[in-house]
């Protein structure tokens, strides 16, 4: 089997993914700003890890991935316009969902023509909190230990109830949680859960220390159980320096 295809940033941050059999391009996007690239080291606002997969009912549901990884960037760039503060991420998080709901809907319709699920990671001195909307996942790993930190149902008959590109219906779901060093952040696109539990996903995942094995551990093992979507599976260390 073709080995995923792997991104790492800094020492301890690595994506995982596949490309959807059923899909002509990847159709998830993800982002890792560790303090390693120079625009976040250079400032105090924590570290940004993310996975936004595109609605495959939205035409331009690719595209709202891709936005929505890139607006992140804003957060380390604009400083002056986004406060170092969980108010001040979820303004740049409502700002990129307006954009793509302001793309309008499909002629004749009222389907979005963007939109798509994702989970963001934002971790600053010893708080991880966690944005999200839709069907990807998000964990907390502290030893064999896991919180959940996305909800864990976002369906109705099938369909996606929360997403980026609501605009102003959006219920974006923030959650907290303390972490400690060498704890890590596991977050996952529906390619993975759709064919993986969560305590499988857990039992795959603690047979290895490295994020990097990780990540490819649960990517690989949704490839092998048949999914058929893009699969994207990110997993990034806490750093044993984080409360300096």
């Amino acid at each position: 089997m073709q080995e995923p295809h792997l991104e790492i940033r800094g020492e301890a941050a690595v994506v995982a993914w596949y490309k959807g059999k059923s899909h002509q391009h990847y159709e998830d996007s993800f982002r890792l700003l560790p303090r390693e690239v120079p625009v976040v080291g250079s400032q105090d606002r924590g570290e940004i890890y993310a996975v936004f997969d595109g609605i495959g009912g939205c035409p331009l549901g690719r595209s709202s991935a891709i936005k929505m990884a890139d607006t992140l960037t804003r957060f380390f760039t604009e400083p002056e316009n986004f406060a170092n503060s969980v108010s001040g991420l979820t303004r740049l998080l409502m700002e990129g969902n307006q954009e793509i709901y302001d793309w309008g809907f499909i002629p004749g319709s009222n389907h979005m023509k963007g939109g798509c699920c994702g989970s963001v990671a934002w971790i600053k001195d010893n708080l991880l909190t966690v944005f999200h909307a839709g069907d990807t996942s998000a964990l907390h790993l502290a030893g064999d230990n896991y919180v959940r930190l996305s909800e864990a149902d976002q369906y109705d008959a099938y369909l996606v109830t929360k997403c980026f590109g609501q605009g102003t219906d959006l219920a974006m779901s923030i959650t907290t949680a303390t972490v400690e060093p060498f704890d890590q952040v596991l977050l996952y696109s529906d390619g993975v859960s759709k064919v993986i539990g969560t305590k499988e996903a857990l039992d795959l995942v603690n047979q290895f220390d490295e994020p990097k094995r990780r990540a490819a551990v649960l990517a690989r093992n949704a490839r092998a159980r048949g999914s058929r979507d893009d699969i994207t599976v990110l997993c990034a260390e806490i750093p044993d320096d984080q409360e300096d």
